[in-house]
């Protein structure tokens, strides 16, 4: 097992990390064996993303005896509906946080984490809320201050809010969602370097693409360890967080450990899945801004819902792409910058500049389309 140290922390912690969200419905000797044989196998990194009662309690009983061979982490902000039971709710009420948080630690049996994540910070909106006087921010600051934490991060999906997080210098550890179907994703590379520049801990998760890079209806798939081999080789990367639902799922991401380095090879792979790509417009906004201040992504998205209205050979011939291409990149991590979406200019408008089509990373033939667009009633 390769070992990298987090950012500015001084927690070493294993390329490969277990992340814990597909355990919480499993009973106590499927969790024990996973994490059993996690640590066997080096991964000395565990994510606790939830409150839930019987989860932590049941993790609690895998750690024991274990404590000072791994980090745990915790997140503030993960609640539950009620004091019983196993239905997630994201909660910024500061109490709250604090209550869930101290359920954590007493379940785990343990007086800190090494790492507590403000979870699920995605737009700015969300960012300068937590950050406000009396925050959630406010609150890891004080739990740090009593010893239950060492280090604060945020769990984020989107770059903007992301960027400003990292380049503010209140936080030591950002995750973020990173792999190959996602690769194109604006902002992505932004959000590497700057973890890098700034010495902040980069833990990537959803490294396989919720499980989609290893769909039947994949143009292009994958193995566990191509997956692992790109997302361990971005600049910036300290650790990716895998999600195994039990110990086989688990070995088959280990395997990176022994593979060679062809089998970790998966350019040619990235390279396939672009050809797939091309000339379908994602509705990801690359190309912007437009000049004749047009929202591109918006433009033709309303126009391909019109028409599947319209028509059911386009309706059908739409579904097709989606499954082919669209769902390895689910429309909520697709995120425009804001000053597009305020862009009011009409398909009409458009100059044929050409400046979006050298910018699309798909070769999608935007001027035709537009053209298209403008003629339909």
């Amino acid at each position: 097992m390769e070992y990298r140290k987090l950012g500015k922390t001084d927690l070493k912690v294993s390329a490969i990390s277990l992340g814990t969200e597909h355990l919480w419905c499993k009973k106590y000797d499927v969790m024990d064996s996973v994490i059993s044989h996690s640590i066997e196998n080096g991964i000395n990194y565990f994510d606790i993303v939830f409150s839930f009662p019987e989860y932590l309690k049941n993790l609690g009983k895998c750690f024991k005896g274990k404590r000072d061979k791994v980090f745990l982490t915790g997140h503030l902000r993960s609640g539950t509906h009620g004091e019983k039971d196993n239905k997630y709710r994201l909660t910024g009420d500061v109490k709250e946080c604090e209550k869930y948080f101290n359920r954590v630690l007493e379940k785990l049996q343990t007086d800190y984490v090494d790492v507590a994540f403000i979870q699920m910070v995605n737009a700015l909106d969300d960012y300068h809320k937590v950050i406000e006087p009396g925050g959630v921010l406010d609150l890891a600051l004080k739990l740090k201050k009593e010893g239950k934490l060492r280090y604060i991060g945020m769990s984020m999906h989107k770059p903007a809010a992301a960027l400003e997080a990292v380049k503010s210098g209140k936080i030591d550890v950002l995750m973020y969602p990173i792999n190959i179907a996602w690769d194109i994703q604006p902002g992505r590379k932004e959000v590497c370097l700057a973890c890098f520049k700034e010495k902040v801990g980069l833990v990537a998760m959803k490294g396989f693409a919720g499980g989609r890079l290893f769909l039947k209806q994949a143009v292009v798939r994958f193995t566990p360890t191509q997956c692992l081999g790109y997302v361990l080789s971005q600049k910036g990367v300290t650790n990716v967080v895998i999600g195994p639902a039990g110990v086989e799922q688990l070995k088959e991401s280990l395997y990176y450990n022994e593979a060679t380095g062809k089998e970790k090879e998966y350019k040619h792979l990235v390279s396939k899945l672009k050809e797939e790509y091309s000339g379908i417009c994602i509705y990801c906004s690359h190309c912007q801004p437009c000049p004749a201040n047009i929202d591109i992504a918006s433009v033709f998205r309303n126009y391909d819902l019109k028409m599947m209205k319209k028509s059911p050979e386009y309706k059908r011939a739409l579904k097709k792409t989606d499954e082919k291409v669209r769902f390895l990149k689910p429309a909520w991590i697709r995120e425009k910058p804001e000053a597009v979406k305020k862009m009011k200019g009409k398909p009409q408008d458009c100059k044929e500049c050409g400046v979006c089509m050298k910018r699309c990373p798909f070769d999608v033939d935007i001027i035709s389309k537009m053209k298209q667009v403008a003629k339909s009633k």
